[in-house]
C-alpha cells in the first residue's frame, strides 16, 4: 500500500465522463474551480452521485472541483483542511501523471489568483513515487506533489473534497 495514492474503482465511468464533459462549455474558465453552483451541477449526474454514496460521501458536506490545465504545476502541498481528494479523469488525461517527492524544506506558502498552496522549490525535492492519473485515485494531497503532463490538450479531471479527513483516511487505508 502506498502512503501517497490509492486506486479506486468507479462503476460507470464513461457514462460519468460523458456527462461531465456536456457540462464543461467552451467559456468554462481553465483553472482549478470548486464552487457551490458546480458542486451542485455535478451532483445532478446520478451516476457520479451513486458512486459517492458507495463509498461513504457525504454529499451534503463534499466540494467538488474541476482541474481543466494542459501543463503540469509547481511542486505543492495543498491547502486547507482536506487531506485527501478523489481524482477522478474525466478528458484528456492519458499522458498525466501525479509526482510524489520528499523534500529536506518546509513549504513555503504561494498564491495564484485562483488558488492558495504551499510550495517547494524542485532542487530541495526529491522524486519517490509517480502515478498515471488516466484512472480513479484518492491522493493524499498533504505529501509533496505535482502534476506533469505531456498531453499538449486541455485535461480534466474532477477533484473531490471531502470535510472529513478520518472517514476518508479509513477508505484510503482498507
Amino acid at each position: 500500500m502506498s502512503r501517497y495514492y490509492k486506486k479506486i474503482n468507479i462503476d460507470n465511468l464513461d457514462v460519468i465522463q460523458e456527462k461531465v464533459i456536456a457540462l464543461v462549455t467552451d467559456d468554462f474558465p481553465w483553472k482549478v474551480q470548486f464552487s457551490k453552483d458546480l458542486t451542485e451541477k455535478l451532483l445532478t449526474i446520478p451516476e457520479l452521485r451513486d458512486n459517492l454514496t458507495k463509498l461513504g460521501y457525504d454529499l451534503d458536506d463534499i466540494v467538488l472541483g474541476i482541474n481543466l490545465s494542459k501543463t503540469g504545476n509547481v511542486i505543492h502541498l495543498d491547502w486547507g483542511q482536506h487531506d485527501y481528494s478523489l481524482n477522478i479523469p474525466i478528458l484528456n488525461c492519458k499522458n498525466s501523471y501525479v509526482n510524489f517527492y520528499t523534500s529536506t524544506v518546509e513549504a513555503v506558502p504561494a498564491a495564484t489568483t485562483t488558488n492558495r498552496y504551499y510550495s517547494f522549490k524542485q532542487d530541495t525535492c526529491s522524486l519517490v513515487d509517480r502515478i498515471h492519473v488516466n484512472e480513479p485515485y484518492i491522493l493524499n494531497i498533504k505529501e509533496p506533489h505535482n502534476v506533469d503532463s505531456t498531453n499538449n490538450n486541455k485535461r480534466i479531471m474532477l477533484l473531490i473534497r471531502h470535510p472529513d479527513n478520518n472517514k476518508v483516511a479509513e477508505l484510503f487505508n482498507s
